[in-house]
């Protein structure tokens, strides 16, 4: 899911709404000597390029123009580099001719957060809880608000924003100094699966072997959120035998793929310790298996029969040796 703004999206013209008033407690003092090292209401000098980079942002962020009619700040928006992750963005506006008070419309206190040498609060947020917002008041007319969100985890729906706030607090009256940018985590999988080919996985005489049809079609991967993955059509129609599907995944272990919550069975293949799963996912006639090639690296293959319950894990089973033969060495 892409957003273009936490802080342009509400109907009210604010992000925060609440069932209760809070108070909000007090404003950043800033440190003798110490203040603004940006212009003021330029959201986007908050975070530098290097720092987005630490943070797995992109560099190029979009600034957003306020509105003081719907009481939003001027606000900058800053991509997820990866665009698979559930985290997908970082969001921060800066006031300096708004009503704090005004801005969160009654919204209810959450949490204090300590960071940058500043205290930072979290207010409920009208998008729900997997979007967090965490702000500091600087002045009766003049706040920051930070925002990000995690639509798959709510309980790290803070986490991008959190890891921000040292950088912005730098440049606030107050703040402690900036750390030093940390490279980012690598994203590029790694490991005996990272540049396997699913559909490489069973040759042409294997597909024949299996009554199976097709160079297979290749599913998931890129920017979409499943792991790269590959099927091979059955020939005896709509009944019956089911497609086969491999799927790869460099970076998922064996116990992390979704739907097997039946037990499974051992099958060792090849020196391989294989588990098959009969009725996987809930679905009768469905049959899936799972190999960890590493802690951290997994296949998984699905298929079924549609006509014959006895004979749902036949066509898995089948395929497991073959595609065995067919991995690279772990």
């Amino acid at each position: 899911m892409k957003r273009l703004a936490l802080l342009g999206l509400a109907l009210s013209g604010t992000v925060l709404l609440g069932a209760c008033t809070s108070t909000v407690v007090g404003s950043a003092q800033p440190v003798p000597g110490q203040g603004p090292v940006k212009k003021a209401d330029d959201p986007c000098t908050l975070v530098t390029a290097a720092q987005a980079t630490s943070l797995g942002l992109t560099t190029t962020p979009k600034a957003i123009k306020g509105d003081p009619d719907k009481i939003v700040p001027p606000s900058c928006h800053w991509e997820i580099s990866d665009p698979a992750a559930p985290t997908n963005s970082l969001d921060v506006g800066w006031a300096t001719d708004l009503s704090f008070s005004d801005y969160i419309n009654g919204a209810q206190l959450m949490d204090t957060v300590t960071a940058g040498g500043l205290k930072w609060q979290r207010y409920a947020n009208i998008l729900g809880s997997f979007y967090c917002s965490l702000d500091i008041v600087l002045s009766p007319t003049s706040f920051v608000t930070v925002d990000s969100y995690n639509d798959s985890d709510d309980t790290k729906a803070c986490d991008l924003g959190k890891a921000a706030l040292p950088f912005i607090g730098s440049q606030l009256p107050g703040g402690a100094p900036a750390p030093a940018p940390s490279a980012p985590s690598s994203t590029t999988p790694s490991g005996p699966l990272a540049t396997v080919d699913p559909c490489k996985l069973l040759t042409a005489a294997q597909v024949t072997q299996l009554n199976l049809t097709g160079p297979g079609q290749s599913m998931g991967g890129g920017t979409t959120k499943l792991a790269p993955g590959c099927e091979w059509k059955d020939t005896d129609g709509p009944q019956g035998v089911k497609a086969l599907d491999v799927w790869v995944d460099p970076s998922t272990p064996a116990t992390g793929w979704p739907g097997l919550d039946v037990e499974g069975q051992p099958f060792p293949s090849a020196g391989k310790n294989w588990t098959v799963f009969p009725v996987a996912g809930g679905l009768p006639g469905n049959c899936s298996a799972t190999l960890a090639v590493t802690d951290k690296s997994s296949v998984m293959l699905t298929s079924g029969n549609l006509t014959d319950s006895t004979k749902m894990c036949d066509e898995v089973k089948a395929a497991i040796p073959l595609v065995t033969g067919n991995l690279p060495a772990s």
